[in-house]
C-alpha cells in the first residue's frame, strides 16, 4: 500500500480517518477486484500515485471504495430509467461516498473552468467518476460520462483541446484508450456509445504474433466492438429494407472480413499460449477472451441470416462459452468462493447472456442462465440480474407448448446472495447433453423462437409501444414490458414475416 497523501486531508478528525479507511481498503481489497489479472498497473499503480497529488482523485478513489464495499446497486432492468427514486435511497445509505464523489467534480470542474487541469488527470478522473456512476447503477450517467471521456480523446488527437498536449502518450495509448474502447464495448449492447470513432486505429492490431496477454486482450475487444457494430447494422438494414432484401455486397464483404480476423486472432493466440509459461497465463483471463472469441463469431456470422435456427449450427462454440464461463468464475471467485460485487473490466456475462437467449439447446442455455447468476452483479457498464431474468423470459416464451423443454430455470429471479446454485447439478447437465438426440428445431419450433426484443417502461419510454394495445393486462404506470418479434410462415406467399408481440415482465 502506498503510504498516506502528502497533502492536507479535511479538517474534522473523524473525517481524515474515514478518508484513510476508505483509500486502505481500496488499496488493500477494492483496486485487484476492480482491475482483474491485467489491469492492477493503472488501479493498484497510477490512480494512488496521482492521487498523492490530486485532491480530485484521491476523494474518488474513496467514494469508490466506500461504493464499493457496502455495495447497494440500483438493478432497475430500464436501462436508461428516467425516474431516479433507487438512487435517492442509495445518496442515503453512502453519505460518505457521495460527499467525496461531490467534492471530487466540484474540484475538477474548478480546475477545468481555471484551464489548469492536467490531461492525463482529467482522463483518469473521467475514469474514476464512471466508475463511481456504475457502483451506484446509474447507467445513463456513467454513458454520458464514457462520452465525454471519448470527446475529449478526439480533441486531444486532433489538438483542439484547451488542457494542452499529452506528454506521455504511452499512458494515454497503451492504458486510458484501452480502457475506454472496453467500457465502450460493453455499453454496445445498451447504447449508441461512440466506441467506433476508437477503433479505426485497432484494425491492424490482428497480426501473426501477440506479444502479451495485453495485446491478445486489445485485439479482441477491437474485433467484439466491430461484430456488434456489424450486426446493428445488418439488423437496422433488416428493418428498414425488410428481412426478404438481399443482404448488400458490402455487407457481405465486412463480415468476411471480421471473420477473417478472427480465425488470425485464435492463431496468433494459440502461438502465444504454446510459447509461453503456463504460469504466465492466468485461466481468468483465457477463458474469458475464448468465450470473447467464440461469442463474435456466433453474432458475425448469424446476423445477416433471418431465420432464428441458424444459431443451431453453433452449438460447439455455445458450449465452448459455457465451459470457459464456468473456467472464469471458479479462476476469478473471492476467498469465501464467491464472486465480489463489481468489476470495471469485461466478464463473461455477455457471451452468457447470448447463450441463453440464442442457444435452444435445454440443458446449456440453463447452464449459462445459471452462470450468469453467479457473476459478478455489475461488470462494466452492465447490470446482469435483470439480463438474467430477461433470459428465463425468453427461456419460458420460447418453451411453453414444448414438453420436451419443460426443466427448472434456476433460482429466484431477483439477484441475492443465494442464487448461486442451480437446480440442474452439474451430473445432470452432463448427462442431458450428451443425450440430447432430437433436433433442435423440433424441440423449439422457428415460430416459437424470439428474434428482436426491447425492454422498456411506457411511462418513461413510450415509443417502442407502437400499435401494441397493453390495457389489456391491466398493470400500473410504473409496470415493464418485454416487446419482442418472432418469424412466421405466410402461407399466401410462402415467405418469413416478422410480426410483433408484448407481455409484462416482472422483476
Amino acid at each position: 500500500m502506498l503510504p498516506a497523501l502528502d497533502r492536507p486531508l479535511s479538517l474534522s478528525p473523524n473525517s481524515v480517518w474515514r478518508e484513510r479507511r476508505a483509500f486502505a481498503h481500496y488499496s488493500q481489497y477494492a483496486a485487484s477486484l476492480i482491475a482483474g489479472e491485467l489491469d492492477m498497473d493503472f488501479w493498484g499503480g497510477v490512480v494512488p500515485q496521482v492521487c498523492r497529488s490530486e485532491p480530485a482523485v484521491w476523494d474518488a478513489i474513496n467514494a469508490i471504495s466506500a461504493l464499493f464495499e457496502s455495495p447497494e446497486p440500483c438493478f432497475d432492468p430500464v436501462w436508461l430509467r428516467q425516474d431516479d427514486t433507487n438512487s435517492q435511497i442509495l445518496r442515503l445509505n453512502h453519505s460518505d461516498a457521495l460527499r467525496w464523489y461531490s467534492r471530487s467534480l466540484a474540484n475538477m470542474r474548478r480546475q477545468i473552468d481555471r484551464g489548469s487541469v492536467d490531461i492525463h488527470v482529467a482522463l483518469i478522473s473521467c475514469i474514476l467518476f464512471i466508475c463511481i456512476e456504475t457502483l451506484q447503477g446509474r447507467v445513463k450517467e456513467a454513458l454520458r460520462l464514457y462520452q465525454q471521456g471519448v470527446g475529449l480523446i478526439f480533441e486531444l488527437r486532433a489538438g483542439r483541446t484547451r488542457m494542452g498536449s499529452c506528454p506521455d502518450t504511452t499512458l494515454l495509448e497503451d492504458t486510458i484508450i484501452p480502457i475506454f474502447l472496453r467500457l465502450g464495448t460493453i455499453a454496445l449492447s445498451i447504447s449508441g456509445v461512440p466506441v467506433s470513432g476508437l477503433l479505426d486505429e485497432m484494425q491492424s492490431l490482428t497480426g501473426n504474433t501477440f506479444s502479451s496477454l495485453g495485446s491478445v486482450r486489445l485485439a479482441m475487444t477491437a474485433l467484439a466492438a466491430e461484430g456488434m457494430i456489424f450486426q446493428r447494422t445488418v439488423e437496422e438494414h433488416s428493418a428498414i429494407k425488410g428481412h426478404e432484401v438481399p443482404i448488400p455486397l458490402a455487407f457481405k464483404n465486412k463480415q468476411e472480413d471480421i471473420q477473417n480476423r478472427l480465425a488470425a486472432w485464435h492463431r496468433a493466440y494459440t502461438n502465444l499460449v504454446n510459447s509461453s509459461d503456463p504460469s504466465e497465463l492466468p485461466s481468468s483471463v483465457t477463458s474469458l477472451l475464448l468465450t470473447f472469441h467464440a461469442a463474435t463469431f456466433i453474432i458475425t456470422t448469424v446476423c445477416t441470416q433471418q431465420l432464428e435456427t441458424a444459431y443451431d449450427a453453433y452449438l460447439p462454440q455455445f458450449r465452448l462459452i459455457v465451459e470457459q464461463s464456468s473456467v472464469h468464475l471458479e479462476a476469478s471467485s473471492g476467498p469465501n468462493g464467491r464472486q465480489p460485487p463489481f468489476t470495471f473490466e469485461m466478464g463473461p456475462g455477455l457471451s452468457l447472456f447470448l447463450t441463453a437467449i440464442k442457444c435452444r439447446d435445454p440443458c446449456l442455455r440453463r447452464r449459462a442462465l445459471q452462470l450468469l447468476r453467479k457473476a459478478r452483479p455489475v461488470q462494466g457498464l452492465y447490470k446482469y440480474p435483470p439480463g438474467a431474468t430477461l433470459a428465463e423470459a425468453f427461456m419460458r416464451l420460447e418453451e411453453s407448448g414444448h414438453p420436451e423443454c419443460a426443466g427448472s430455470y434456476g433460482e429466484s429471479t431477483r439477484y441475492d446472495d443465494t442464487t448461486l446454485t442451480s437446480s440442474v447439478s452439474e451430473g445432470q447437465y452432463a448427462m442431458s447433453e450428451s443425450e440430447t438426440t432430437i433436433p433442435l428445431a423440433g424441440l423449439i419450433s422457428e415460430e416459437s423462437r424470439i428474434h428482436g426484443y426491447c425492454v422498456f417502461r411506457p411511462r418513461d419510454d413510450p415509443w417502442p409501444l407502437g400499435d401494441l394495445d397493453i390495457s389489456k393486462w391491466n398493470r400500473g404506470p410504473d409496470q415493464i414490458y418485454l416487446k419482442f418479434s418472432r418469424n412466421r410462415f405466410d402461407e399466401n406467399t410462402k415467405t418469413w414475416r416478422m410480426v410483433h408481440d408484448i407481455v409484462p415482465i416482472d422483476y
